[in-house]
């Protein structure tokens, strides 16, 4: 039930992000990803999220890593990117042991 909030919340985390280092998006790409982040049922999958249905390696350091970083860098409040990065790092430690 929160999933649509929670998610505009991650990606405003991710915009403040790329505006921090240079890189705002226009409104119209905001709003245009927004509606495709907010749309129920919508058929659209992250690849990272096809690599976890699958068992397969992600690239969660390499994306989530990275805006993490940034975020820290620079000093921008992202609880809810470094909880993906944490999930995605359990998951591939998990990977890993098996």
């Amino acid at each position: 039930a929160d999933g649509a909030t929670l998610i505009r919340r991650l990606h405003g985390e991710c915009l403040a992000v790329a505006a921090g280092s240079g890189h705002a998006l226009p409104p119209q790409l905001v709003a245009a990803a927004d509606t495709i982040l907010g749309t129920p049922g919508s058929p659209l999958k992250a690849s990272m999220l096809r690599d976890l249905e699958r068992g397969a390696r992600t690239e969660g350091e390499h994306i989530l890593g990275d805006m993490h970083a940034r975020a820290t860098a620079l000093g921008i409040d992202a609880p809810l990117l470094a909880a993906a990065l944490a999930h995605v790092r359990v998951y591939e430690a998990s990977r890993a042991a098996a």
